[in-house]
């Protein structure tokens, strides 16, 4: 390739690769005039990140420019990564969609120490205890103090002071207020549903409807937190508690 042509080649690499580091890969390029029907392999010799990877981009565009004139109607830029194999670019709508899952999952408290030692103590689920101190917050600004719990398949339960979640959220703080939403929690056996239920009321919580069969076959009782948290202990003997989470 001309020392003039390879120029102009390595600015239009430059250009692809600063709209694939903005994220931009679908917008207009500028046209150029001059087009060869000799596709030039330009490989990227930067990391740059893709969908959350880093990985290395090989990508293919015409020596001569692209052509945007509507007669052209060229399609995405192609990309090539790790070993060679071409991935299809994901629409921004598939990049939008909410994934099937979980991972905190945050109660308001009123007294964080409280509530800390009715699910650590009471109720025996394990924490290192009181974390973020060190994060002190103001009359807008939140603190950081929490407490949190790593349950079965990966979910963190977490316990937040109601005043900094209002501030976090910039929600304004309202009074507690239980029923909007019930935490399920599924055991194996009937009596495993009395003898938890036993247990929470001896650590403090509120039961609102003792154990028994529900006309859906399944058995259940529920109880409040400290904070109004509604809990329904359940067995259902259609639902694998041991299966993969």
């Amino acid at each position: 390739m001309a020392p003039g042509l390879a120029t102009q080649h390595m600015r239009r690499v430059e250009i692809v690769k600063r709209r694939v580091r903005a994220g931009g890969v679908n917008a207009a390029v500028p046209t150029i005039e001059k087009r060869s029907t000799r596709l030039v392999q330009a490989h990227s010799t930067s990391l740059c990140s893709l969908h959350g990877v880093e990985r290395e981009l090989t990508v293919a565009i015409p020596e001569g420019g692209i052509d945007s004139s509507p007669s052209s109607a060229p399609g995405p830029v192609q990309f090539s990564a790790g070993g060679g194999e071409r991935r299809e670019q994901k629409s921004l709508t598939q990049e939008r969609e909410l994934r099937a899952r979980i991972h905190v999952l945050t109660l308001a408290v009123s007294d964080l120490d409280a509530a800390l030692e009715f699910y650590r103590d009471g109720l025996g689920l394990d924490s290192p205890g009181v974390i973020g101190t060190e994060f002190t917050g103001d009359d807008t600004n939140p603190a950081g103090a929490a407490a949190m719990f790593q349950l079965e398949g990966g979910l963190i339960l977490a316990l937040y002071p109601r005043t900094e979640l209002a501030k976090d959220a910039n929600i304004p703080l309202g009074p507690p207020k239980t029923g909007e939403f019930s935490i399920g929690h599924a055991v194996a056996s009937k009596e495993e549903v009395d003898t938890l239920l036993v247990r929470a009321d001896e650590a403090g919580a509120t039961l609102t409807v003792l154990g028994h069969d529900r006309p859906w076959g399944i058995y259940a009782g529920y109880f409040r937190d400290l904070d109004g948290h509604l809990w329904e202990i359940m067995w259902n003997p259609r639902l694998d508690i041991d299966g993969p989470s």
